[in-house]
């Protein structure tokens, strides 16, 4: 009773820092179906106290931080795996969100290394899962199957929903190639998957995001050309939802349209840079680098701006002014510590100073597998 009171006071705490309060009907599902799992409620407890201590003393930080890694390495094979032959797909959903709490954890509180090993490591749940769905799964003509990328963002457990944004937006800003292959037929009903609400990212852009993530890789599946990707992001039009009877200030509402607007020229950076191979030095990227640090200096100090991390990281790629880098490195070094979005901006900063004082010494162009090149020498996964 003490740990659900905790993780409720917790929860409601976090939802302060979401990118827009959900309507209270969802807000208030989705912690009672946290609730319900002992697993879940222990681990969303031990993190909760986690960030509890570091705010209250940062000098206390790496004992806290080497006390705790210890027991998420307990919990990981205790809360994750099964001795049980037929698991129901319950007790498999609720190990998935279990991992991908501890993932969280990692990604937060070690590095980010960490944190994908473990997130790699909840594949196997997500594909048991996966393929119980008759929408999740798509047959090909050679007999094999891939997994309905659409479909996985607006599937009814939200823990599919959440493997799906973790997954693209780990393989967009660290540069791997997707743990699966992706379908991208169909449409997502975006108003259901609640990450537009949580962490900023409009469903739309995630898709176009993931089907260059997909060719990047090489994949075999049927993807849109750059051409019919940019045409869709220029076209799309951003849906902010308020919540019902609430009256947000007019300044929280043009900071969360900055958020979405910026995330329109992410997506055209992305395209150009990762499918059509341009340089930073292209005309429309340095277009799009403008906008977005427009857009930041509307944000400014926000508690918005915890939400523009891709952003920055991105801004940061093809930035090749030194006040731009300047401004993105110190926006990153800010993100940590929050559990808010889905990485903190430290070890992001730290690629980027590599690429900074490698290849793109003195605002020389860059590629976006300069940047991974960057992220590997760094980060190794």
């Amino acid at each position: 009773m003490i740990f659900r009171s905790y993780h409720s006071a917790d929860h409601l705490q976090r939802l302060s820092y979401w990118f827009s309060p959900p309507p209270f009907q969802i807000g208030n599902l989705l912690m009672l179906q946290m609730l319900k799992s002992k697993r879940i409620v222990w681990v969303m407890y031990l993190a909760a106290k986690v960030f509890q201590l570091l705010h209250q003393d940062p000098q206390i930080q790496s004992s806290v931080v080497a006390e705790h890694i210890g027991w998420i390495d307990k919990l990981e094979p205790k809360f994750t795996t099964t001795s049980c032959n037929n698991p129901s797909l319950d007790d498999i959903g609720e190990r998935l969100m279990v991992h991908l709490t501890l993932a969280s954890l990692k990604f937060n509180l070690i590095d980010l290394a960490s944190g994908y090993q473990l997130l790699r490591n909840s594949l196997p749940k997500f594909l048991q899962l996966a393929a119980a769905d008759t929408t999740l799964l798509i047959e090909r003509r050679d007999g094999s199957a891939v997994v309905s990328f659409p479909h996985a963002l607006s599937a009814s457990r939200y823990e599919l929903r959440r493997f799906a944004v973790i997954e693209a937006v780990s393989a967009f800003l660290l540069g791997v190639p997707p743990l699966l292959e992706y379908g991208y037929d169909g449409e997502c009903d975006s108003e259901n998957n609640g990450f537009e609400w949580i962490y900023g990212v409009p469903v739309v852009i995630l898709q176009i995001i993931s089907q260059v993530n997909s060719y990047r890789a090489g994949g075999r599946v049927a993807l849109e050309d750059w051409k019919a990707l940019e045409a869709r992001v220029m076209v799309w039009k951003p849906q902010y939802l308020v919540t019902e009877g609430a009256s947000a200030a007019k300044s929280v509402d043009e900071n969360r349209a900055a958020v979405l607007e910026g995330w329109r020229h992410v997506a055209l950076i992305y395209i150009y840079m990762g499918m059509c191979g341009a340089s930073s030095h292209d005309s429309r990227i340095q277009a799009s680098v403008d906008h977005i640090i427009e857009l930041g200096k509307a944000i400014g100090s926000s508690r918005i701006g915890i939400h523009t991390l891709p952003h920055c990281v991105v801004v940061g790629v093809a930035a090749r002014l030194e006040k731009h880098r300047i401004a993105v490195y110190e926006q990153l070094r800010s993100i940590k510590d929050t559990r808010i979005w889905l990485f903190p901006g430290l070890q992001f900063g730290e690629v980027l100073y590599h690429l900074w004082h490698g290849v793109g010494l003195g605002g020389a162009p860059v590629t976006w597998d300069d940047y991974v090149q960057s992220r590997c020498a760094v980060i190794s996964i």
